[in-house]
């Protein structure tokens, strides 16, 4: 019975340990294919990782750097919402939720400059770079 249960713990451990390594190599991949430009290729591994940890603040930051660089603001919004609803690293994702309606309105600007969500959109970036500056 002992030997049955530490053969179970020690299975389990082993599974963590390869699973975290495969990860991390997932990981290494996707910001080498980041830094080739290559953000088609890396966006599934990087929203796979995030998928699969979802509180670990660095797959979520890449996944959305990766979004934005292929200029899916809408789908980096989505995550990033999702992200807040779910009471998951409140103070950076509400700073890169920032950040993409930031860039979002600066797309947008020409074509609806003065309305609501421009307004809002200016309201919550200089609100969170204040906050950076103190």
């Amino acid at each position: 019975m002992i030997k049955k249960s530490f053969l179970q713990i020690l299975f389990f451990f082993l599974a963590g340990i390869i699973s975290v390594y495969g990860q991390q190599n997932n990981y290494q991949l996707a910001n080498q294919l980041m830094q080739q430009q290559k953000y088609e290729e890396a966006l599934p591994i990087l929203q796979n990782l995030h998928e699969d940890n979802p509180d670990a603040f660095v797959f979520f930051d890449r996944y959305i750097d990766c979004l934005i660089n292929l200029t899916d603001y809408e789908k980096a919004e989505q995550v990033a919402r999702e992200n807040l609803n779910s009471q998951r690293n409140i103070d950076e994702t509400a700073l890169k939720l920032a950040e993409i309606l930031h860039l979002k309105g600066i797309k947008m600007r020409q074509n609806c400059s003065g309305s609501k969500f421009w307004i809002e959109t200016e309201i919550i970036f200089k609100c969170f770079t204040k906050q950076l500056h103190q």
